[in-house]
């Protein structure tokens, strides 16, 4: 992933336009849908992370705290032509260890069914039974994050 920086994206900034964008194309476009005002609804609260290239986003997710030791994660988005090469792994490790920083205990999600594998590769596990969301089969998800050595 040479040439590849993860970064913060500031809500409102260009970044963030990008954001929208790639969570849009990827998300909600495959599925006759666009990102809703709800789906935007609370997002300058959130945490927003992103990796790039020189040239564009590649890959970001969103960081919402329940609680100040849990965090939800969602709307993670990899652009196709970087999936599978290891950008969503890195991405997650990133967000995972800023979260441990911040006292961050525990992390949920809820995953498309397709996707809880790569989930489950990270240590993500499934909680409870499949529901729909966005017209797709989902599950729950968590990860409790270690604590730091002191």
């Amino acid at each position: 992933m040479d040439g590849v920086r993860f970064q913060r994206i500031c809500f409102g900034s260009p970044e963030y336009a990008l954001e929208c964008k790639l969570r849009d194309r990827i998300l909600r476009a495959p599925l006759g849908l666009k990102l809703s005002a709800e789906d935007l609804a609370h997002e300058d609260q959130a945490l927003h992370f992103g990796l790039f290239t020189a040239d564009d986003l590649i890959a970001c997710v969103v960081a919402i705290a329940l609680d100040s030791s849990t965090t939800k994660l969602r709307q993670m988005a990899v652009a196709p032509e970087y999936q599978g090469q290891g950008c969503g792994r890195a991405l997650l490790k990133q967000v995972e260890a800023i979260l441990r920083q911040q006292g961050v205990r525990l992390v949920t999600l809820h995953a498309r069914k397709t996707a809880t594998a790569f989930y489950e590769k990270l240590g993500y596990q499934v909680e409870g039974s499949e529901f729909i969301e966005v017209t797709l089969p989902h599950y729950r998800m968590r990860k409790e994050l270690e604590t730091l050595s002191r």
